[in-house]
């Protein structure tokens, strides 16, 4: 939201097409679901903003089979089952184009220019990897919307020159969430992993983008920073933890305090310099 300018509690108004129905893809887009909700929007409305395509199409209620998961997001315009993505495209005009099939190349150029025809700024991520796998590649991406896109992937992709302009696709990974809420989680011993952890962490990733990586296409932080970011986020999601009274351990007093806790608490990847020599059985420190 913060790369379409919009605050944070905007995403219950965007129509979300998914191309994937397997695990992956479900799991996606109920946290998606699950951040709408936290916006105070009812959650059958929230599901009522989903449409999900897999091989066969479209899926609705008047499929012969649904699998578990997918009963909760099949659409109820029976007519509507099968069709195309491109069809689905025309008729939803979605704001967020999701790809979680592992099919490479389903992101095809009338696909993506579709979108852009829609909308000014389109949200497509192609999530699967490896990188043939992806649904489109980011320079596919940029060119075919103009450089308007909104692009992440879960593979990576090099910068993309169009013109004069230079665009710094990012990768969608998990390692910019899941150490932060690990570290929050075991630092302030939580009985269990709330829902809500995971949706605070990700509004603060979103804060932790500069104005000027987003202005290079990013959506995530430079990658130099993780260990920085780990720690912003894993703060957040610590008062979490705390508001929701999941600790077994006292609160700080100050946020200072907490800060300086998880800072003590974060992993310090240093070691030992090893030289190797083949003439001694073990290495000399």
């Amino acid at each position: 939201m913060r790369a379409l300018g919009e605050p944070l509690n905007s995403l219950s108004r965007k129509r979300v097409v998914c191309v994937g129905a397997g695990s992956a893809g479900l799991g996606v887009v109920r946290a998606l679901r699950a951040g709408m909700a936290a916006e105070g929007v009812d959650l059958r409305k929230a599901q009522s903003q989903f449409w999900i395509v897999d091989h066969e199409g479209l899926i609705t209620h008047s499929r012969n089979k649904l699998f578990q998961g997918q009963h909760s997001f099949a659409r109820h315009e029976r007519d509507d089952e099968g069709m195309s993505l491109i069809d689905v495209v025309k008729k939803v005009k979605p704001h967020i184009l999701l790809g979680l099939s592992g099919k490479g190349g389903v992101f095809t150029e009338e696909v993506v220019k579709e979108m852009a025809t829609h909308h000014e700024r389109p949200v497509i991520f192609p999530l699967s990897n490896p990188t043939d796998a992806a649904e489109c590649t980011a320079e596919q991406a940029y060119r075919w919307t103009d450089g308007r896109v909104i692009f992440a992937s879960g593979s990576p992709f090099n910068h993309v020159t169009l013109g004069d302009r230079i665009f710094h696709p990012t990768q969608g990974n998990n390692m910019f969430i899941f150490p932060a809420i690990g570290l929050a989680s075991v630092a302030c011993q939580a009985q269990r992993v709330a829902p809500s952890l995971f949706i605070t962490a990700a509004k603060e990733l979103s804060r932790c983008v500069s104005h000027a990586e987003l202005s290079e296409g990013k959506v995530y932080p430079d990658i130099g920073n993780i260990r920085d970011v780990t720690l912003r986020v894993a703060v957040a999601v610590a008062k979490e933890i705390f508001n929701l009274r999941l600790n077994t351990i006292p609160e700080p007093r100050t946020e200072k305090l907490l800060r300086q806790y998880l800072v003590r608490s974060m992993y310090e990847p240093s070691y030992q310099p090893v030289i190797y020599d083949p003439h001694h059985a073990h290495p000399l420190y």
